[in-house]
């Protein structure tokens, strides 16, 4: 007897399958295959509010073959709320007593969706239900629940958009290119100065937004153009050296020092313009702080 029920399950799975993967192909709307215990449905939702269903529910030699109609009455993003009609034909082979019958129910209940595929349904009905045989014939009402797992097959239509939908592609960020001249020496020796122009290429590369050309590169360059920077302040040295560098914009200044302090003043030049277009200065009141208040320049150069 459980060897049949087995038999028939394996149909109806196959059956199932066929048909589900046939609509599949074809459908505008939402194809769905729910596993209860111990039942199997195939469920189809016609539109956000309306559904019906075909199920097989089997064990102990009964066997129930079912049709149902959905309304959702609510249906949010995760959880939907239904109510719908329910009639089946019944058939059983159990305590050596064979017969039919038939059941007629109306549930309410509601699913909540995992994943966007797979949901966890639950509903209630009391359900009148008829059998009669041979030798007898009863019917009556039962309050019966049923718990299953659906999963829904992507539609047609969200096949199309799937393979629509554009791929959002990050554009690259633009470097301005940026070249640092060294500063021009007051009171101070011109290693110090090259050191503290070193110091602001190293911020200004730390912070990002810039490609700042390497001082090596830049002196190769400068050298083979015989192009002397030394003490270059102006936005008119500034536009030449930038131009020869093949940069957009230039950093130049001074750093000069009175008493124990050290004073920084730099100008962000455009190349092509010959614009200042930001002016700074910083102190430091020891050569141990001329770092942080290169790192202090490069914040405001780059607002």
């Amino acid at each position: 007897m459980q060897n049949g029920n087995h038999r028939k399950m394996k149909k109806f799975i196959i059956v199932s399958f066929l048909f589900s993967s046939l609509l599949i192909q074809h459908c505008q709307a939402e194809l769905g295959i729910g596993l209860g215990y111990p039942y199997l449905g195939v469920k189809y939702n016609f539109s956000g509010r309306y559904g019906s269903e075909i199920k097989w529910a089997t064990g102990d030699g009964i066997n129930v073959y079912a049709c149902r109609g959905y309304w959702n009455f609510y249906s949010g993003e995760k959880l939907k709320s239904f109510v719908g009609p329910e009639f089946g034909y019944i058939t059983f082979d159990t305590l050596d007593i064979k017969g039919t019958g038939y059941e007629g129910a109306l549930f309410i209940g509601g699913e909540c969706f995992l994943t966007k595929r797979l949901s966890l349904a639950l509903d209630f009905s009391p359900t009148f239900i008829g059998l009669e045989s041979d030798d007898f014939n009863v019917s009556g009402v039962e309050w019966i629940a049923n718990l299953s797992l659906y999963y829904y097959f992507p539609t047609t239509a969200q096949k199309e958009q799937e393979v629509k939908e554009p791929v959002e592609v990050s554009e690259p960020v633009k470097l301005t290119n940026l070249a640092v001249a060294d500063f021009t020496a007051k009171d101070v020796s011109a290693a110090e100065s090259s050191t503290v122009a070193d110091f602001l290429r190293t911020a200004l590369v730390n912070i990002g937004g810039f490609n700042v050309v390497e001082k090596a590169n830049m002196s190769k360059i400068l050298a083979e153009a015989a192009f002397q920077q030394t003490g270059c302040t102006t936005s008119e040295c500034a536009v030449q050296i930038g131009k020869i560098l093949n940069v957009q914009q230039m950093v130049v200044g001074s750093l000069s020092k009175l008493m124990d302090t050290f004073f920084i003043t730099v100008n962000l030049v455009d190349v092509e313009t010959g614009k200042i277009l930001n002016s700074e200065n910083a102190e430091a009141y020891s050569a141990v702080g001329l770092r942080d208040a290169c790192k202090t320049l490069a914040q405001k150069l780059t607002h």
